[in-house]
């Protein structure tokens, strides 16, 4: 990883492979911060690893979801609605990072740590708290869209109880 620490897509592609290849995000955010620690990569660098980790994770969240149907589907979909909700605001913020010239995301981490290890735990935290933090605010439009594209299948439509307020199973 040394020879690609300053290629940033490089470093989104490896860290999508070792999703996809580990089928955890988690476990290719703990081999960047191993990384890191070994002095194979930067914060940026891990950062990229981590942003391309959990983009990994949402398409195996979406290959998940279509081998199942209705609520079950529709739960690995919002689990890559989190995903892609945080690699979004991670983009955003590169993005505002390269037309201000300011590291903002480097900073903030370092002020949380000064450690290198603990500012990309800190990263892959921070990613998951944006993306579910998202998805909150649009929890109900994401629903929606779920509903539609995994509709419950007739076993679970069945299953609901006949006679309750529909507001009381929420």
């Amino acid at each position: 990883m040394a020879s690609i620490s300053h290629h940033p897509g490089l470093l989104l592609l490896v860290g999508v492979a070792l999703s996809l290849a580990c089928q955890s995000s988690s476990v290719a955010g703990a081999l960047a911060v191993a990384a890191s620690s070994a002095g194979l990569l930067d914060l940026s660098g891990a950062c990229w690893v981590i942003y391309g980790a959990n983009l990994g994770s949402g398409f195996n969240f979406a290959l998940l979801a279509k081998a199942h149907q209705g609520e079950a589907a529709q739960i690995a979909l919002m689990q890559a609605a989190q995903k892609l909700a945080g690699f979004a605001v991670a983009m955003l913020l590169v993005g505002i990072e390269q037309l201000s010239g300011r590291p903002l995301i480097e900073s903030t981490i370092a002020s949380l740590s000064s450690s290198l290890t603990a500012q990309v735990a800190w990263v892959f935290l921070l990613y998951q708290v944006a993306g579910s933090a998202v998805c909150t605010v649009f929890v109900g439009p994401i629903l929606a869209v779920l509903e539609r594209v995994a509709p419950p299948s007739k076993l679970q439509e069945m299953s609901k109880p006949a006679y309750l307020i529909e507001d009381a199973l929420v």
